[in-house]
Parts: C-alpha cells; sequence; structure tokens
C-alpha cells in the first residue's frame, strides 16, 4: 500500500488561517460520525493516540457524516438537500408489522444503517390497498410483494396509518416528522397537495435563499 496521500491533509492551524472565519464562501465539512464531532471516544477506542484524534472539532466547521455526504447507490457526493422515495418507514411497515419480525432488531439494524441520520420530513402518500394495487397493476405485472395476500397488504396500510400519529413518531423520534397526504385523484392534484405540505413544513426547500440574489 502506498500510504496516505500528506498533500491531501490541512493542519488545524491551516483550516484556522484559510478558512474559519474567512470570507471565502466556503464551509468547512466535517465527515466524522456526530459523536467523534463531539469529541467522545467510543468505548472501544481507548489507546491514547486514538483519543487525541476524537478531540473536538476545528471551530465554525458544519459536521455532515460520510453517510449523508457520499450517494450509496453511486460513492458520488450528494447534495446537502437529499430527496428519497423511501426511507425506514417501508422497513417498520412491511417487516415489522407485514412479515411479523421483532422490532426492536428492525430498529437496531436501522439505527446501524443510517448512523443517527434523521429526516427533517416524511410525506407519507396515503391509498386503499386495493386503489394502490391497481395502480401498480396498470404499470405491468405485480412484484413479489404486491403480490401478497390481501391481509398482508390491510396489515401494511393499517401500520402506516398509525405512522401518521403524533403518539406513534413520539414513540419513534428516530424516524423524523410525518405528514400524511391523500394520494387519491388525479397525478397534478396529489403533486399539489405534496408541494403544499413541503412549502409549509420545509419552505426553504421550495423558495429561493434571500441570500441568493
Amino acid at each position: 500500500s502506498p500510504g496516505p496521500n500528506v498533500e491531501l491533509r490541512a493542519t488545524r492551524e491551516v483550516m484556522l488561517e484559510r478558512y474559519v472565519g474567512a470570507p471565502t464562501g466556503k464551509a468547512v465539512l466535517d465527515c466524522r460520525p456526530p459523536r467523534h464531532f463531539a469529541g467522545h471516544a467510543d468505548s472501544a477506542v481507548e489507546l491514547p493516540m486514538l483519543r487525541r484524534r476524537l478531540g473536538g472539532h476545528v471551530p465554525g466547521a458544519q459536521n455532515l457524516p460520510h453517510t449523508e455526504l457520499l450517494d450509496a447507490t453511486t460513492g458520488r457526493l450528494q447534495p446537502r438537500q437529499v430527496l428519497l422515495d423511501r426511507f425506514m418507514l417501508s422497513t417498520y411497515a412491511y417487516q415489522i408489522h407485514g412479515r411479523g419480525l421483532d422490532e426492536e432488531t428492525v430498529r437496531s439494524a436501522n439505527r446501524l444503517a443510517t448512523v443517527g441520520l434523521v429526516p427533517d420530513l416524511t410525506i407519507l402518500l396515503t391509498l386503499a390497498p386495493e386503489d394502490g394495487l391497481a395502480r401498480a397493476g396498470s404499470r405491468g405485472s405485480h412484484d413479489r410483494i404486491e403480490r401478497a395476500a390481501t391481509e398482508f397488504h390491510e396489515r401494511v396500510a393499517a401500520a402506516f396509518a398509525r405512522f401518521a400519529t403524533g403518539a406513534w413518531q413520539a414513540a419513534h423520534p428516530e424516524c423524523g416528522p410525518i405528514i400524511a397526504v391523500d394520494a387519491s385523484g388525479a397525478e397534478d392534484e396529489v403533486e399539489a397537495r405534496v408541494l403544499a405540505q413541503l412549502d409549509h413544513h420545509l419552505p426553504s426547500l421550495l423558495r429561493p435563499s434571500r441570500n441568493s440574489a
């Protein structure tokens, strides 16, 4: 192995001089896990040399864990705002409530996979199971999950309905805020409902920044 490229390294002094507080318009991103960014050592990391590496962060730096920095499917850098068609709610609905897997086992696996990443907002599109299956069928043949028994889809739909309640969200903070949106009707009608919720809950996502003029 040729070893690390030292030319890519920057000392604390260089960071403070060139970036922190300087009018560069650039942000210093620290891509370590949040615990390390805060200066905490994991229980398994007890060697003094390693502990010194976890001693906090450069003043003014922003924490952006590598799990958020890279697109898992491409390995490339991704923008700070990321839109996904699904996150962990599908796992809770299909695996816990649909298949009957142990909830704490699934939650532990999700925590390990996401490294504490919590969505800013989840838009939950609600539709009766039979209508959803009809839509899926109109796009082509049903996949393995779509071919499951009616009772399975009813359990999943009931789970998603429960996810939209305040009580469930309070007991599952790792899932972040969840807003249910009626997915019945024409495509443009559903789009308008979704955009209305995004504009209300995440206005910065849709509106240009005041500083971008």
